[in-house]
């Protein structure tokens, strides 16, 4: 949808609703800047309502909010307000966040009373399709959430595969290998959420029989810092009789407990993927090494950045 005619949408509900409404919000709306989805502005009220009166969606697909993220756009607002109004339906005297959580979370926490809304008069099925779908659109949501909404979403509307993958717009194949890594050993979920385990080695996992075999191997995955394409040969050997301690083709470098704890610590302090890598090494170089850490965008790496000035 282009910039200009969600501007011009919103404008009409400017307008036409004569309640308060943030100066920041219009701002950004005559500047064509608020993007919204265009079924937010079909009988849809924007207004300013008390942050004390929202309370978030159960069927939210986001369960992790780091901490670091929420931080640096609170900042954000504290400089410019919230941008996109949080979407919310009535119920009784409150409102139930439809889309927007974080938003919330970070304008509670930059100290504002009132945020922007548009308040729908969403129905229970309708309001979790929306708040299902329109979540899944944004790219920051982990492996293991995708694969929860998208089961969500196929339970509760008793829907096909092929049926979700038309109202995600994504493929079959793509809706399934999420779908399988549900079921993997609730240890290993844990991992891919966090970004230890990619979604690649997740799906490689899958292929061997047991869950204390799936545990296991995956333990040695993240000890021995070993790509996909290791981890594939890893379990082609074992789903073909051969035994972990006779690996071959695999990286020798096992990295230590205390290493891996560290690696998981600087993972969730940063939020982002983080990996020690120790110089094997005698003498004068021992102890060496280099830690690597993780950035998807310019954005993203002066967030980083002014983490760890800021610590």
């Amino acid at each position: 949808m282009e910039k200009n005619k969600l501007g011009k949408s919103l404008k009409y509900l400017l307008k036409k609703d004569n309640q308060a409404v943030s100066p920041v919000v219009k701002e950004n709306v005559d500047a064509g800047n608020v993007l919204v989805d265009s079924d937010m502005s079909k009988a849809g009220v924007l207004k300013d309502i008390s942050v004390d009166l929202m309370f978030p969606n159960t069927y939210q697909p986001r369960k992790i909010f780091k901490d670091d993220e929420l931080e640096s756009l609170s900042s954000s607002i504290k400089e410019q307000g919230v941008l996109e109004p949080i979407l919310v339906r009535p119920i009784e005297d409150r409102f139930e966040i439809i889309a927007g959580e974080r938003r919330w979370r970070a304008a509670k926490r930059a100290g504002l009373s009132k945020v922007p809304v548009i308040e729908k008069p969403y129905d229970d099925q309708k309001m979790l399709e929306v708040a299902i779908i329109e979540n899944l659109h944004r790219e920051d949501l982990n492996p293991i959430e995708k694969a929860t909404a998208y089961r969500q979403l196929i339970d509760t509307f008793k829907l096909t595969q092929d049926e979700a993958g038309v109202k995600l717009g994504i493929n079959r194949s793509t809706l399934t290998n999420f779908l399988r890594l549900l079921n993997l050993p609730e240890q290993v979920k844990s991992f891919v959420s966090r970004e230890t385990l990619s979604m690649g080695h997740a799906r490689c996992l899958l292929s061997l029989s047991n869950s204390d075999e799936i545990c296991e191997v995956a333990h040695k995955v993240i000890a021995k810092d070993m790509s996909v394409r290791d981890t594939e040969k890893l379990v082609h050997y074992l789903s073909h009789g051969g035994e972990q301690s006779n690996t071959r083709g695999v990286s020798n470098s096992e990295k230590s407990a205390n290493v891996i704890d560290i690696e998981d610590k600087l993972q969730r302090s940063l939020g982002t993927k983080v990996s020690i890598k120790e110089t094997k090494s005698k003498g004068k170089g021992k102890g060496k090494g280099k830690i690597i850490i993780d950035f998807y965008s310019n954005d993203d790496f002066q967030r980083l950045l002014n983490k760890l000035q800021n610590d």
